[in-house]
């Protein structure tokens, strides 16, 4: 049995018997020092496990094995693996508070001090670094790591939270439903005004060490270019912040005012279009934060005209980017500037090719400054021009790049060198007219070789997709010409045009690749790059590319449940069931679809996420022409209904289900059901459970159900396919033309001929509608 077996029957008997808990937790510190990165692993994990928030330990067993963990704790934290660094940050975090308050009740603790401050200094190290990856240059590293940084902003505030002083409780919320929630645990309140003044540990020095990571962790907003996942990080850390410590509002909001997105300079390691997506989703969160500070009062009145613009600029700014797709080219284009590059751009140790343009190149390959030909310069002005530029350059620069030249070259020979050992070609003299020649067999891909084919082929598709006509035509028919029979030409495109290419990839993906006898692993991650780029092609521009996700999941939907009917249909075979006995199973049997459903959720999380109030056309017609939904796919429907702005989507979407889909009837009722808690929704949600739900909320019904409505099976809520013909038009709608009677099948309805009740919104016209993405408390 592995060590690590062991570790985890210890575990095990620990969570089952908490009396035993801190006897294990003690045993396993001594583990930690192993040198095995798999056993440090689990140490750091079980460690996060026993004091993070879903600890089974008490507050005061923390504190008793919380001060024996110190040095195992910093045994870890020297470790240069990223999963072991970012749960010995969560471990450190949850129990800061706790030794802190020990540290300040017991001014003897003089070890326990010492050791906690060197963990949290090795930690907080690494905000400034690449961790877990090596050091490359200033600009690329910032942008390197950002994993490992998300634990740390936590590790951050709790620092600054018990290292500075709490002048006063934060004021009560304003929304009268969050001030019945659960106060916050003291500790949260506990800072440096409760510690004795003349403390011998806990001093001046510590509250300006508070200060200080205050500034490190703001220090991003400083700088020249945008840093998307930290600053958006940071932003949603500092309502807690500033709702326990209001007098760090000053600090704080100094530096936001300054933080100006597009004065950002744009990096080198990224496009127009990302730089410009990153942008918004700063300025974003941004917005959303200085809403929720307006309304919680939390800045100080001297900024409030200042920021108030900054605010208005932001939501100004977000008007005009939602009339626009991001991604096209905006008037304010131009003044994107791109930082300077301090490093090199081609600092690739192998070069392209043996020629000297490639040997030498530094720069970016694609730059025509690059195709000048310096021969055309008489050799005393190219001297001259060398020997001026070998004077400025810096030698620290020069000395890299010349490392870089004679990597290059020793590849170079190295390649030259085998290829010369290789045995020469047989001479012409022994060539023999009447040999047959036979073509060698192909060489057998590696699965990298493969996926790297696979993305040219992807990307060739796409760039076909963009640069097709819709004059392109296919004029397909079955009549025979001359006696012969035309059968041959019978396409499933019909009328070529520009998503005619994504159908074939469509194809390509569910049938092309996945063959009987290949490796099951690798055909997976091939299918899925293809899907991604499907997926990543359709949240470019949602709302234009509805038909292409929905004939997309049209295919991934009938091919998956073709091929586990045909399974499952072996199996009874096998089994020694007739072929009537199999086939009425397989008729009965509840088929799986995984696949399907995991990437329809992907694109309704995207859809939801993203989608206005007028796009609620768009949004109705692909929830009606999905192959199949579920229980889980339905439940999505509820954060939109949740959701101030965009309520009367999700209700109306819901009202089309309940409609239109009658197989999700009873789901769509649950989802109801439990909006009810919502005090803005409580009246329209009841209405329509006493419209479609009567036998539980109508007025004249008897004893309520409590089984809840009848749900269908995952058979009958899709669509019971026999022996089909699949084919794909034009309009992307693919068709499922049935053989046998179709059960429970969804109604295909197009949105213009959709009559439905207009559910009422939730807000009344002329009331000022709240803010979509509103802070909520945090923690």
């Amino acid at each position: 049995m592995s060590e690590i077996e062991n570790l985890d029957k210890a575990r095990d008997l620990a969570v089952s018997n908490l009396d035993v808990y801190p006897q294990v937790l003690r045993s396993i510190y001594p583990i930690a020092a192993n040198n095995n990165v798999a056993i440090q692993r689990w140490c750091a994990l079980f460690f996060a496990d026993s004091f993070g928030k879903t600890s089974p330990l008490a507050r005061n067993i923390k504190l008793d094995v919380g001060l024996d963990a110190l040095d195992a704790l910093a045994a870890l934290a020297t470790v240069a693996d990223a999963a072991i660094f970012v749960n010995v940050t969560h471990t450190v975090t949850a129990l800061y508070d706790i030794l802190f308050v020990y540290v300040a009740e017991n001014p003897n603790a003089s070890s326990t001090w010492i050791k906690l401050t060197a963990i949290r200094d090795a930690l907080l190290a690494r905000w400034n670094t690449p961790f877990p990856f090596a050091p490359q240059n200033d600009e690329l590293d910032r942008y390197r790591g950002a994993n490992a940084k998300f634990p740390l902003i936590k590790l951050m505030v709790k620092v600054v939270l018990l290292h500075t002083a709490s002048l006063d409780k934060p004021p009560p919320p304003r929304d009268p439903r969050l001030r019945n929630r659960t106060p916050p645990k003291p500790s949260s309140h506990f800072g440096f005004s409760e510690v004795a003044p003349n403390h011998p540990l806990i001093t001046r020095a510590s509250e300006a060490d508070g200060l200080r990571i205050l500034d490190l962790m703001l220090a991003p907003f400083k700088q020249e270019t945008i840093n998307s996942g930290v600053l958006t990080a940071i932003i949603n850390a500092l309502p807690y912040l500033l709702r326990h410590r209001a007098h760090l509002g000053t600090q704080v909001f100094l530096v936001l005012e300054k933080f100006q997105s597009y004065a950002k300079l744009q990096s080198n390691y990224e496009s127009v279009n990302t730089f410009k997506l990153l942008r918004r989703f700063v300025d974003r969160t941004l917005k959303v934060f200085l809403n929720h500070c307006f309304r919680n009062q939390l800045i100080p009145a001297e900024l409030e005209p200042k920021l108030t613009t900054m605010a208005n600029v932001l939501q100004t700014r977000a008007d005009e980017q939602r009339r626009h797709n991001p991604l096209e080219a905006a008037s304010t284009d131009d003044q994107i500037r791109k930082r300077p590059l301090s490093g090199f751009f081609n600092s690739a140790k192998v070069a392209a090719s043996n020629s000297y343009r490639d040997m030498w190149l530094l720069g970016d390959p694609k730059d025509e400054n690059h195709l000048f030909d310096v021969s055309s310069i008489p050799p005393d002005t190219l001297i001259k021009m060398v020997l001026i530029g070998l004077n400025k350059a810096e030698p620290k620069k020069l000395t890299q790049a010349l490392e870089i030249v004679a990597a290059r070259y020793a590849n170079a020979v190295s390649v030259q060198m085998k290829t010369e050992m290789t045995p020469a070609a047989e001479s012409d003299d022994e060539y023999d007219p009447e040999a047959t020649y036979t073509l060698p067999a192909p060489k057998v891909l590696t699965f990298e070789q493969k996926k790297q084919q696979l993305q040219v082929i992807i990307a060739k598709y796409f760039e076909t997709a963009g640069n097709a006509t819709a004059s392109q035509k296919l004029h397909a028919t079955s009549e025979s010409l001359n006696g012969v029979s035309n059968e041959l030409n019978k396409t499933a495109i019909q009328d070529w045009s520009n998503d005619s290419w994504l159908t074939i990839l469509s194809r390509l993906n569910t049938r092309g690749i996945t063959s009987p006898g290949n490796n099951d692993e690798e055909n997976q991650i091939l299918s899925d790059m293809i899907r991604q780029a499907i997926f990543d092609y359709f949240t470019q521009s949602i709302s234009t590319r509805v038909d292409v996700v929905v004939q997309w999941l049209h295919e991934e939907w009938y091919s998956e449940r073709v091929t586990n009917e045909a399974v499952l249909a072996a199996e009874l075979t096998s089994a020694g069931l007739t072929d009537e006995q199999v086939k009425a199973r397989v008729k009965d049997a509840d088929i799986p679809t995984p696949t399907y459903v995991t990437w329809c959720s992907k694109i309704l999380d995207a859809v939801i996420t993203y989608i206005e109030p007028s796009d609620r056309k768009i949004f109705i017609r692909l929830l009606g022409d999905v192959p199949y939904l579920n229980e889980d796919l339905v439940a999505k429907l509820a954060s939109l209904c949740l959701d101030p702005v965009r309520s009367s989507i999700g209700i109306q979407a819901l009202h089309f289900l309940i409609l239109y889909r009658p197989p999700v009837k009873a789901w769509c009722l649950q989802v109801l059901e439990g909006l009810r808690e919502s005090e803005d929704l409580k009246v329209k949600v009841t209405e329509m459970l006493e419209k479609f739900w009567p036998e539980k909320y109508g007025e004249t019904s008897g004893i309520a159900s409590e089984s809840g409505p009848k749900v269908e099976t995952e058979a009958q809520t899709s669509l019971m396919v026999g022996k089909t013909d699949f084919k794909a038009e034009t309009s992307s709608k693919a068709e499922v033309v049935s053989t046998e009677t179709q059960v429970d099948a969804p109604i295909q309805v197009k949105e213009e001929d959709v009559v439905m009740e207009e559910p009422s919104p939730v807000f009344e016209a002329g009331t000022e509608t709240p803010e979509a993405d509103d802070t909520t408390e945090q923690n």
